[in-house]
């Protein structure tokens, strides 16, 4: 019973963020409740373009090494680094244009969850 009790905080601590975050995405009209978006600031103008470089480093289509996205071209391991090797990233790899601001805010749901799970434990 003990353990069951556990495992059913464990499950809370992580659906109460979820549950919160969706209730203001929906009382903001925010994708995917209405047309508004979480995409602003540097979301909008570093955060997706950086995922959508990463989406094409992971396909192929790009080196990590070296990239001409970057002002003069350089070195992209650096920006991975800091930016992009959350595992949660990996679904960019599903990305089309019309989808990232589905994508980035589920990103931002699961990431929230994760911190109620973490801080709970």
């Amino acid at each position: 019973m003990v353990q069951r009790k556990k495992a059913c905080l464990y499950i809370a601590s992580a659906l109460i963020p979820l549950g919160v975050f969706v209730a203001a995405l929906f009382a903001l009209g925010a994708v995917p409740f209405g047309n508004e978006s979480v995409i602003i600031s540097d979301a909008k103008y570093q955060y997706i373009d950086f995922a959508v470089q990463w989406r094409s480093v992971l396909t192929g289509e790009n080196d990590l090494f070296y990239t001409l996205s970057k002002t003069m071209g350089g070195n992209m391991l650096s920006l991975a680094a800091y930016y992009l090797l959350s595992p949660l990233n990996l679904i960019f790899l599903f990305a089309t244009a019309e989808n990232i601001p589905y994508l980035f805010t589920a990103v931002i749901a699961a990431k929230i969850s994760l911190c109620g799970l973490t801080f709970f434990h």
